[in-house]
């Protein structure tokens, strides 16, 4: 502060309103309260928000996948997903569901055994296996038949194998539930890659018999199991609730 060319008196007044200035403007830079997000449709918003969750899913641990943090890292509110899902289950279904259908596109016609071993339904189904484990309720990821991954597999099968509907519904969920399983407790069992390599001579040699072990089950022809009533009471218990509705 110089007060050679002013009275003291000023001199201190000035220095006084410089200070003052100079702590306004660090107040304003270091203010911790939120800005004001910028609204978005509720469309726009549950697109942001599956992909989010997909991101954060794949970044892991699963852990973190919670309503705040997940909103943050999408630049929305909180109270968006329940506007947008009911709940943040229903959110973690939603993106479950839309990683289970971008594996849909990848799965290639060849006699590929293991055509769930795409990296998206692997995710998939380590999160379900996170989710169930801590308490979800295992309907809400009951699939139906008409569901497109469902299709897809199933159309797979009959292309491939020339088999009957029956014979390719009941491959499907053989194979489900192997790659489930192995998706999950892989690294919990001492296998090597020539054990794996003798899983998989096992396997294409099953697929090569798949027509003499439907003709000894005397499945030729037969169409595939219908689930779907035992689906509809689940699909109901799932379907989102309206904003402002308490979670299920």
């Amino acid at each position: 502060m110089d007060i050679s060319t002013e009275s003291p008196k000023i001199a201190v007044l000035s220095w006084l309103m410089e200070q003052g200035d100079s702590q306004i403007e660090q107040t304003q830079e270091s203010d911790p309260r939120p800005t004001r997000r910028p609204r978005v449709s509720s469309q726009e918003a549950a697109e942001r928000l599956i992909e989010t969750t997909i991101l954060l899913m794949r970044e892991g641990p699963f852990n973190n996948l919670t309503v705040r943090t997940i909103a943050a890292r999408a630049n929305l509110n909180n109270s968006t997903i329940e506007r947008c899902f009911g709940s943040i289950e229903n959110l973690y279904r939603e993106a479950a569901r839309e990683l289970a259908l971008r594996s849909v596109d990848r799965l290639a016609d060849s006699p590929d055994p293991t055509p769930l071993a795409d990296p998206d339904f692997a995710l998939t189904v380590r999160f379900r296996a996170w989710l169930l484990t801590n308490g979800t309720d295992p309907s809400r990821f009951l699939a139906r038949n008409d569901e497109p991954l469902s299709e897809a597999l199933k159309n797979r099968q009959l292309r491939i194998h020339n088999i009957s509907p029956l014979t390719a519904q009941t491959l499907n969920e053989l194979v489900s539930f192997i790659f489930e399983g192995y998706a999950v407790f892989n690294e919990s069992h001492a296998i090597n890659d020539e054990i794996r390599l003798n899983i998989l001579a096992m396997t294409y040699a099953i697929l090569e018999s798949l027509p003499t072990l439907e003709a000894t089950l005397g499945w030729e022809g037969r169409e595939a199991v219908d689930v779907t009533p035992a689906t509809d009471e689940s699909a109901s218990a799932t379907e989102k609730p309206n904003a402002g509705e308490k979670p299920r």
